[in-house]
């Protein structure tokens, strides 16, 4: 599974909706993807739309999160 993170804010949650965007701190609230491009398509087209700072894309392997995409800091 995949997750969306902001890094501040937490996972996008389960009950997202585009015109009340929420966030949650414990995985098992967040919204999952089985495929990372449907992870990435959603970021495309809501979370981009609302949200205008950093993004992480995280992977759950064997029950741990392993990040996948992290901002860059420069």
């Amino acid at each position: 599974m995949y997750y969306l993170c902001v890094p501040g804010l937490g996972y996008v949650h389960k009950r997202w909706k585009s015109d009340e965007p929420r966030f949650c701190k414990d995985v098992t609230k967040a919204k999952n993807w089985k495929l990372s491009t449907s992870a990435i398509q959603f970021r495309e087209r809501e979370l981009s739309q609302c949200v205008h700072i950093p993004w992480e894309l995280w992977q759950e392997v064997d029950e741990e999160l392993i990040p996948i995409i992290r901002p860059r800091l420069t």
